[in-house]
């Protein structure tokens, strides 16, 4: 169990933090009197976010904006923050996804999921990992999804960005325990952000899951309260948890459940 003084001698990076969960999770971490480190690509609503966590800290709340999808702006990013920081726990929330049929999926679209998704967390990820190791600790947080345990109609590319984010991470937790390094998978369902702005515009979705929808405010409190209690995983709504285990179990009868009754984009 981390203490109040664990959290207050942690230095985080928080991709994606311009709004949605990514900035919850800053907001929960401030609270804890973490120093943050946020990146996302709109900088104007980086420092909006950045301004309500100095509200809660006495820490520096630092900014970058970064377009995530690019290795060169990546690259950039990573050495910027070598020089002036020590970060001892890594986010990976930033994310995106397009629900559509496989077949109407661009290929612009789909290298973008595979980018973002997976590409670059995997990225930034892997350059933290070294120096963690010699620091004998270290936390890693990555944003998964339920969509990363059953895929259902619609979600082909953006559940095999989060299928590998979960096998990554499944094995990094195995190679990071011995040095004392906390690799924790997030595992959302759909969250009230806008994030669904571009994977399902018509609103139409979020409107027919209704209470299934998740508050980005209580996911992040779930989330930063995994790293506290050191959790392997964080699964919500319990709910489609449950189900996305049963679909393990029983494949034939989930296969029809998920094409079915839980086809809702």
């Amino acid at each position: 169990m981390k203490d109040a003084k664990w959290f207050s001698n942690q230095v985080a990076l928080v991709t994606g933090a311009s709004g949605g969960l990514g900035a919850q999770i800053a907001l929960e971490l401030a609270r804890r009197d973490v120093q943050l480190i946020l990146v996302a690509r709109n900088e104007p609503k980086l420092e909006q976010v950045a301004a309500k966590c100095r509200t809660f800290t006495s820490k520096p709340v630092d900014i970058y904006s970064c377009d995530l999808t690019q290795d060169a702006s990546i690259n950039e990013l990573l050495a910027t923050l070598d020089e002036s920081y020590k970060i001892t726990m890594v986010i990976n929330n930033a994310g995106l996804g397009y629900f559509k049929l496989a077949r109407d999926l661009s290929e612009l679209e789909i290298n973008q999921m595979l980018q973002l998704n997976l590409n670059t967390l995997i990225k930034i990820t892997q350059h933290f990992v070294p120096r963690f190791i010699e620091d004998k600790g270290g936390v890693i947080v990555n944003i998964a999804s339920q969509a990363g345990k059953s895929a259902t109609v619609k979600s082909s590319v953006y559940s095999a960005t989060k299928f590998g984010v979960l096998g990554y991470s499944n094995a990094l937790r195995l190679e990071l325990k011995p040095y004392g390094i906390h690799v924790m998978t997030v595992n959302p369902g759909p969250i009230a952000t806008d994030f669904f702005d571009k994977a399902e515009p018509t609103g139409k979705y979020l409107e027919q899951l209704g209470s299934v929808v998740l508050d980005p405010v209580k996911v992040a409190k779930e989330v930063v309260k995994g790293i506290e209690r050191e959790k392997r995983e964080v699964n919500l709504p319990k709910a489609m948890n449950f189900a996305s285990k049963l679909n393990v179990l029983f494949p034939k009868i989930g296969d029809k459940l998920l094409g079915s009754i839980f086809n809702k984009k």
